[in-house]
């Protein structure tokens, strides 16, 4: 019964794990996954004070407008975050609408929502270096092992793909991810519409969030090896 419940969630890693650049995959490993690991995150979770108070009052996104949020003023948390979803094709109608409740549900529900504002306010890029930075984050934020085999499955396709530099490039954004995340405060259940119109860098230094840490460091001796079948 054990392997039949990994099944899908194994079958979305490798996909993931193939071709990063699928980063739907992401939701569909967790959405695959076994309840029993959410409601362990849930209980885990509870033990933290913001987390709780996140819990009894459960803030939402709710619905928007991509010209609502380009209106914004200059450099706001919303503004970016509507340029952000601009520069890569993304409109509201494409974030997951996930029914919450009063359990574990919400962490789905929240996390499913926000997941493009933690993008944002951490400065990582949507794409394989940037998704490991940022999954690092949420391993370093919060309980549980989804976030350690996402990024696992980032680091297998450097190594599928035999290419030292992508590798570095993930353990590097990971690094950076993960020291990012244990400093800053706790993200989830942070009230983020209520701070659409306040400027990027307030919220960011209220969160104790150091951007520059999104940013790629050089890397040294990097050779990348491929073998023709």
């Amino acid at each position: 019964m054990q392997l039949v419940r990994l099944a899908k969630p194994l079958y979305f890693f490798f996909r993931l794990a193939r071709n990063p650049s699928e980063l739907d995959r992401v939701f569909q490993i967790n959405d695959s996954g076994d309840a029993r690991f959410t409601r362990a995150v849930y209980d885990r979770l509870a033990e933290n004070p913001e987390a709780r108070a996140a819990f009894a009052t459960r803030p939402r996104l709710g619905a928007f407008t991509m010209p609502e949020v380009l209106a914004m003023p200059e450099g706001s948390l919303g503004r970016e975050y509507g340029l952000f979803m601009q520069r890569h094709g993304l409109t509201p109608d494409a974030i997951p609408r996930v029914e919450d409740d009063e359990g574990p549900g919400y962490i789905r529900a929240h996390l499913y929502e926000t997941h493009d504002l933690w993008h944002v306010l951490t400065g990582f890029p949507p794409d394989p270096e940037g998704e490991a930075g940022l999954q690092a984050v949420y391993a370093a934020q919060l309980p549980g092992i989804l976030n350690g085999a996402l990024v696992a499955a980032l680091l297998l396709n450097a190594a599928i793909e035999r290419s030292s530099r992508k590798t570095k490039e993930r353990f590097d954004a990971v690094a950076r991810g993960w020291d990012l995340g244990t400093r800053a405060k706790l993200l989830f259940g942070y009230r983020w519409r209520d701070s659409f119109e306040r400027p990027l860098a307030d919220v960011r230094r209220e969160l104790g969030i150091d951007a520059s840490l999104a940013q790629p460091r050089p890397l040294r001796n990097v050779l990348d090896f491929s073998v023709s079948s």
